[in-house]
């Protein structure tokens, strides 16, 4: 699994994607079931690296994020966005086709390598760039990731512009490059993980969503898991679900006290 999204219609299951350019979402229970193999037929894609939930208009989308770019000479990246869909209680092997939309985009200031991906309260696309000490190619001094976003509506049409809205205080020192992002279902903030920590970045109360890109985030206690790809609150925003790549990855869920 390369990256993970709860469910808003059923918040016992999460969706979940492989690398790459494979565009297939798998749906699953938190016990690691499958219940239903969803195939966007025909789609193009280079390289998937996040999927989320969230608002899209009236309705409840999920994203697929072709933002991976490792050696950050890719001119275009894109969105596949398709109606969150009904999947069924049992476990089993239901095979899904659904219709979906794909929105290209390009950065205001050239490529990025990018692993998270997120959708705040008003619907707008947020892309968290994957940067850190040596890695990912040109690297800034401090290692910091950035933050792009793409505002609704998006069109299919042509090609949007991300813009920065945010450089994050993360990842920094011994920290490792940042793999996953997720925004939470009610406003209240976002959290990033990184191969090898969870931090949260919790909005003012009664502020805008996008304030809590201005907050010192916190630490937030999560699992010992190899490879650290997928991150995603749960459907109520009191917990929050992990799990990464690798042959039976376990998926882990995390409670609020």
């Amino acid at each position: 699994m390369s990256g993970l999204a709860v469910s808003r219609q059923q918040p016992e299951i999460i969706f979940v994607h492989n690398d790459h350019d494979r565009a297939v979402v798998y749906a699953l229970d938190l016990q690691g079931m499958q219940h239903a193999r969803i195939a966007l037929d025909n789609a193009s894609a280079t390289d998937i690296e996040d999927i989320a939930v969230g608002p899209c208009g009236a309705s409840s989308c999920v994203f697929l994020g072709d933002t991976g770019d490792n050696v950050q000479q890719r001119s275009e990246y894109a969105l596949l966005r398709f109606a969150e869909p009904s999947v069924p209680d049992d476990p089993g092997a239901t095979e899904m086709s659904v219709e979906f939309e794909r929105y290209r985009f390009q950065y205001e200031d050239g490529s990025h390598n990018a692993e998270g991906l997120m959708v705040g309260p008003d619907g707008s696309v947020y892309i968290v760039t994957k940067l850190a000490p040596g890695t990912g190619g040109a690297v800034p001094a401090d290692g910091s990731s950035s933050v792009y976003r793409l505002a609704p509506p998006l069109s299919i049409n042509d090609v949007a512009v991300a813009t920065k809205v945010a450089t994050l205080p993360i990842p920094t020192g011994d920290d490792l490059a940042a793999s996953a992002a997720a925004a939470h279902p009610c406003g209240l903030g976002f959290l990033v993980r990184t191969y090898d920590r969870a931090y949260e970045f919790r909005t003012p109360q009664g502020g805008a969503f996008e304030e809590a890109f201005t907050v010192t985030p916190e630490v937030v206690a999560m699992p010992d898991e190899p490879q650290s790809e997928g991150i995603d609150y749960r459907a109520d925003g009191r917990g929050f679900i992990t799990s990464g790549e690798g042959a039976r990855a376990p998926i882990f869920v995390t409670d609020c006290e």
